[in-house]
């Protein structure tokens, strides 16, 4: 469901609450999004929200800040079913708003507390001291577009802790069930078995693909992407953030800086899920649309 959907139901219905479930990580994100959409709206009614891939603390810092109303998380359907009975009730709502406030004021103040520790402890340097690599130096520095690659060859890339575990729910280290037999992790591997197996035999994906390598630079928590034909102009730059305890890292740090006057490189590549539509509208299986995007 879009958020004009979404919002259009909302007018029509004129409900006590919205529900929101987020099955896979993309769908989290548009958490994000849709508590913004509904505030462009004037709508604040509580939010509850959950789902596998959802977490407390990306609903307090992600979605919650996005939103005026109530943004509440339930772990599971229980919890999901309590927070919706409490809602019904008129104090209670009362008390809940009251108890959400209390947390993030709480939060805050712990944040902000361990701010000041670090900063009072630590002075953060502007790059760690992490050894360097050789530069690697690809081939060239053009696009390079793969069409209908084997799923043979990418099916053992597919890490199987974060399919089952993280996207499918399973709860546990994945090898360890699967080697102890256990009855859920073996009956949802099987499913995946099945798709993969019936993905390559008929054909269900095509998988493409597009590379190309930059010429790159760190400047402190930047990484800066140059023109691969005029390695002097700056096409992008991307701020990552440093960690604030020992040994400080940062994504940037992995890069020559420009002050060693040696050019760095990284590559980027593209996603595209069209196919995923075209299923979910064909088939509605959510097991396919799972498989597919991861």
């Amino acid at each position: 469901m879009t958020s004009n959907e979404l919002i259009e139901a909302v007018k029509k219905e004129n409900p006590d609450a919205i529900g929101l479930s987020g099955l896979l990580v993309k769908s989290a994100q548009q958490m994000v999004l849709t508590a913004q959409d509904l505030k462009q709206q004037k709508i604040s009614l509580p939010i509850l929200v959950g789902g596998a891939a959802l977490t407390r603390k990306f609903t307090n810092t992600r979605i919650a800040p996005e939103y005026d109303g109530l943004v509440l998380y339930a772990k599971d359907a229980m919890n999901g079913l309590e927070i919706a009975n409490r809602l019904a009730k008129k104090e209670e709502r009362g008390k809940l708003a009251e108890e959400v406030k209390a947390a993030q004021e709480k939060r805050e103040l712990v944040n902000e507390t361990k701010k000041q520790e670090v900063k009072s402890t630590f002075v953060i340097p502007e790059r760690s001291d992490i050894s360097e690599a050789p530069v690697f130096k690809p081939n060239d520095l053009t696009p390079h577009i793969l069409r209908d690659y084997e799923l043979s060859h990418l099916e053992p890339y597919i890490n199987m802790q974060m399919l089952l575990g993280r996207h499918l729910g399973l709860q546990g280290k994945v090898s360890r069930l699967l080697t102890e037999g256990d009855k859920r992790a073996i009956a949802l591997k099987e499913k995946v078995d099945q798709f993969l197996l019936e993905a390559k035999k008929n054909k269900m994906i095509k998988a493409h693909g597009m590379y190309q390598f930059f010429p790159a630079q760190a400047e402190g928590n930047d990484v800066i992407i140059y023109d691969p034909t005029d390695q002097k102009k700056i096409l992008q730059r991307f701020r990552f953030p440093r960690q604030n305890h020992k040994p400080f890292l940062c994504l940037a740090d992995y890069l020559r800086p420009v002050s060693s006057g040696e050019m760095d490189y990284v590559a980027f590549w593209p996603l595209q899920q069209d196919k995923v539509l075209e299923i979910w509208q064909s088939k509605r299986n959510v097991m396919e649309i799972i498989c597919i995007v991861i």
